[in-house]
């Protein structure tokens, strides 16, 4: 004789996320993005609480679906790149439950950790997409992912273990702009400090200035590894604007923000 169960339980609701049955769900996750849930009621299709069925009913029940949710498959990461990545979520295997269940209501909580296996994960996808793209990774940077199954925070499997991958390295990051060092009427020294070199190491630092014209063009007035520079046979009076780019093997990085000094009056 089938069990026709239903257990009054919270879904979970996503705003803004448009509900789709069936097929494969996709969403793009930023690493600042808010999670945005909501809880009300709903119901989980396919379980009938009746007369006949005793509390140990669904407790067994619940314990069959909880086991069934915490054998979900390891989740599977592709197309890293340096601030990127795709996470293929496959669903756990109904068949070896007798439970009705249905697969439009079964919800993923994803987790990421830059700090090492142990350390402490941070919750980044809540939601029913089976793929999800992580943006605003870290060049270089070593993650451990962890994955889990549930239709409500009372029906939810365990956490896989952890899933290891490493961003690809890239350009450096945008420096900081130079600082003053020193100023006469006719010279500026300038200082720096070591830009992100997000996985290769610096080449060279290249510092730009606009000769005081004010037109927004910029020239090279230094490339080198020395993260200090004095600039001379300038005008008295005059503001000069700067801004610096760090170079690494995989190319030049942004510009750092544009700064001015005077040299000292007449």
């Amino acid at each position: 004789k089938k069990l026709q169960r239903r257990i009054n339980l919270n879904d979970v609701f996503y705003p803004n996320a448009a509900r789709q049955l069936g097929g494969r769900r996709t969403r793009i996750m930023g690493m600042n993005d808010g999670l945005g849930v909501h809880l009300e009621p709903g119901l989980i299709h396919g379980h009938c609480v009746t007369q006949e069925n005793g509390p140990h009913d669904i407790e067994e029940e619940n314990s069959l679906i909880q086991q069934c949710l915490s054998s979900m498959p390891m989740p599977k990461v592709t197309n890293v790149e340096s601030r990127s990545g795709l996470i293929q979520l496959s669903a756990p295997d109904y068949d070896s439950i007798e439970v009705d269940l249905d697969p439009g209501e079964l919800k993923y909580e994803l987790l990421l950790s830059d700090k090492g296996r142990d350390a402490k994960y941070k919750t980044v996808f809540r939601g029913d997409a089976s793929e999800i793209t992580l943006t605003d990774l870290k060049p270089a940077t070593e993650y451990h992912l962890k994955v889990c199954a549930f239709f409500t925070e009372e029906l939810k499997g365990t956490l896989t273990q952890p899933v290891s991958f490493q961003t690809s390295s890239c350009e450096p990051e945008p420096p900081q702009p130079p600082r003053l060092l020193t100023k006469t009427k006719t010279s500026l020294a300038l200082k720096w400090n070591a830009a992100c070199e997000n996985g290769s190491k610096i080449t060279s630092y290249c510092l730009e200035c606009d000769h005081g014209l004010f037109d927004g063009r910029f020239y090279e007035v230094y490339t080198g590894l020395q993260r200090q520079f004095r600039m001379t046979r300038l005008n008295a009076s005059t503001r000069y604007m700067f801004r610096l780019i760090a170079i690494n093997s995989f190319g030049k990085s942004p510009p750092s923000e544009e700064v001015s000094f005077f040299t000292s009056g007449t």
